[in-house]
């Protein structure tokens, strides 16, 4: 307010005397002194408000924020583990599918000590477990894997050398059966003409002629079957030999990479949180392991001393 508005003032109420002059200060010391309090006080406290509001606003984005993100991290919390469940599940299909196969595919060791078993079965069941157990290293861990890995590698080693020697012992045994079988020819013969002198004795069949064709038919039929005989024999006794020590061999081999299945056991049965005392079960498993050498070792020894 300026002085000559003041004074307009003063004017006014200098008309209704000293008396509103008076009172005119006294409402202009007032308004001068408190007004300008109040609406700043008054401007602060709406200032005050629209702050808490703005705040309370925000406040309630945050929560709003935060419930969502906490049923967000709910969400993919259930997820996860519904992912997990869904691992496992498929880890023990896997795995109990697998454990035929993984003592099928050892076991394939064991079983090409007979030779009466063609190597085109051996071949195929062997590779029919391979790609079997070759499905444990698209669910297993790092741990299983590696494990597995050292097994296969020394079962097919092991399989591979064996599967040579077993080349051999095949051949040969091969050689022996057509032996075998111009063998029976020749005895075959031999009978025919034993017959036809029978039947030559009952007719009373003299001609010389006649009886020196069929002794010497008998006679040559009797050599080569003789020399067939021989040469059996002496493929029998290779043969023999070297299969008692070929069968040794395959046990051997199997009782080696035996040694390596609980380490794959124990890594599966640790994937799927199945408590098991590990010392407690190797020490199981090779107590076990140690009976079926000696049975075996005793089994052999005796067969040697029957043969």
């Amino acid at each position: 307010m300026s002085i000559s508005d003041v004074k307009d003032l003063v004017q006014m109420f200098g008309v209704f005397g000293i008396g509103a002059i008076i009172g005119a200060g006294f409402l202009f010391f007032i308004l001068k002194s408190y007004l300008p309090s109040y609406f700043s006080e008054k401007a602060k406290n709406l200032a005050t408000k629209e702050d808490i509001g703005e705040i309370t606003s925000e406040v309630e984005q945050v929560k709003s924020g935060y419930a969502e993100m906490l049923e967000e991290v709910r969400s993919n919390h259930q997820l996860r583990l519904a992912s997990i469940e869904r691992e496992k599940l498929l880890k023990k299909e896997v795995y109990l599918n697998s454990v035929e196969a993984l003592i099928k595919y050892q076991g394939a060791l064991g079983v090409m000590a007979n030779l009466d078993i063609p190597n085109q079965i051996i071949a195929d069941s062997f590779s029919e477990n391979a790609a079997q157990i070759t499905k444990i290293t698209l669910v297993g861990t790092e741990e299983t894997v590696k494990n597995l890995t050292n097994f296969t590698g020394e079962v097919g080693a092991a399989y591979m050398s064996l599967f040579l020697e077993r080349g051999v012992l095949m051949n040969r045994k091969g050689h022996i059966e057509f032996l075998e079988t111009c063998r029976k020819k020749h005895n075959d013969e031999i009978e025919r003409c034993l017959t036809i002198m029978k039947n030559m004795n009952l007719d009373g069949i003299v001609e010389e002629g006649a009886w020196e064709r069929i002794n010497r038919a008998f006679e040559n039929e009797s050599k080569y079957r003789d020399q067939v005989t021989s040469e059996i024999d002496a493929n029998w006794a290779v043969q023999n030999e070297e299969h008692f020590k070929f069968t040794k061999r395959c046990m051997s081999e199997f009782f080696r990479v035996n040694d390596l299945t609980p380490h794959i056991l124990l890594s599966v049965r640790k994937e799927l949180d199945l408590e098991l005392d590990e010392s407690e079960y190797l020490k199981i498993h090779a107590d076990s392991l140690e009976k079926g050498r000696i049975v075996f070792e005793t089994f052999m020894s005796n067969l040697q001393t029957i043969a």
